[in-house]
C-alpha cells in the first residue's frame, strides 16, 4: 500500500512540499474536508495548521491572501480556497486534486444523511450530538477570525477601511461585491502613499 495511504489511515502527517505530487494533495485535503464542520472558517484552521504551522510550506499571510481571493470569486468559498491553496502546492493539477478532495468527503457524507434523514431527523440522541457539534464549531470560527485579523490589518489606514467597511454592510446593506471593490481602491491608494514615502516594498509586504 502507498505509505502516504498508510500515513492518512493512521493519522499521521503527511509531508507536503511546494509542487507536492497530486495524491499527496487529495489525500490532505480529504482529510480536511472531512472534518470541517463549520464550513470555510473551519477550513482556514485546518488549513493554517497543516501548512503554515506543520508544514511550513505557506505563510499566515499567504493563508490570509487565499482566503480573501477564494471570498471574492463566485461560487463556494470552501472548494475556492481549496483550488487556489492546491495550485500554489501543485499547479493546476494540485487545485483540482484539492477541490476534489476537499469536496468528497463532505458529498459521500451529506448522502448518507439524506438517505437516512427521515430515520434521524426525529432522533433525540442525534439532536443532542447536533447541539454539542455547535457548540464546538463556535470557538473553531473564533480562532479562524483571530487568524484573519492578524493579517488583514497590516497599515493603521486599514483599520479605518475594515471599519468603514463594516458600516457600509451592516448599517447602510451595500453589497459585497461593491465593498470588495471599493477596499481595492483604498488599498491600492494606501499602498501608493507608503510608496511615496518610505518605499514600494514596505508599502506592500
Amino acid at each position: 500500500m502507498d505509505p502516504f495511504l498508510l500515513s492518512f489511515l493512521s493519522g499521521r502527517r503527511i509531508r507536503i512540499k511546494k509542487k507536492a505530487s497530486v495524491w499527496r494533495i487529495f489525500l490532505v485535503f480529504l482529510r480536511i474536508g472531512l472534518v470541517t464542520f463549520g464550513g470555510g472558517w473551519n477550513c482556514i484552521v485546518q488549513i493554517q495548521r497543516q501548512f503554515v504551522e506543520k508544514e511550513g510550506v505557506l505563510t499566515t499571510d499567504e493563508v490570509n491572501d487565499y482566503m480573501n481571493m477564494a471570498r471574492s470569486l463566485p461560487g463556494i468559498v470552501i472548494c475556492n480556497l481549496a483550488l487556489i491553496v492546491g495550485h500554489a502546492l501543485g499547479g493546476l493539477a494540485g487545485g483540482l486534486a484539492a477541490t476534489l478532495g476537499i469536496a468528497t468527503g463532505p458529498m459521500v457524507v451529506l448522502s448518507g444523511v439524506t438517505f437516512l434523514y427521515v430515520d434521524l431527523r426525529d432522533n433525540l440522541w442525534i439532536a443532542a450530538a447536533m447541539n454539542g457539534v455547535r457548540a464546538s464549531v463556535a470557538p473553531v470560527i473564533l480562532s479562524a477570525l483571530g487568524i484573519l485579523l492578524k493579517g488583514s490589518f497590516k497599515l493603521p489606514p486599514c483599520i479605518l477601511v475594515g471599519i468603514f467597511s463594516f458600516a457600509l454592510y451592516y448599517f447602510f446593506h451595500v453589497g459585497s461585491v461593491l465593498i470588495i471593490l471599493i477596499g481595492g481602491v483604498c488599498g491600492l491608494l494606501i499602498g501608493e502613499y507608503y510608496a511615496r514615502r518610505g518605499g514600494r516594498d514596505d508599502a506592500v509586504s
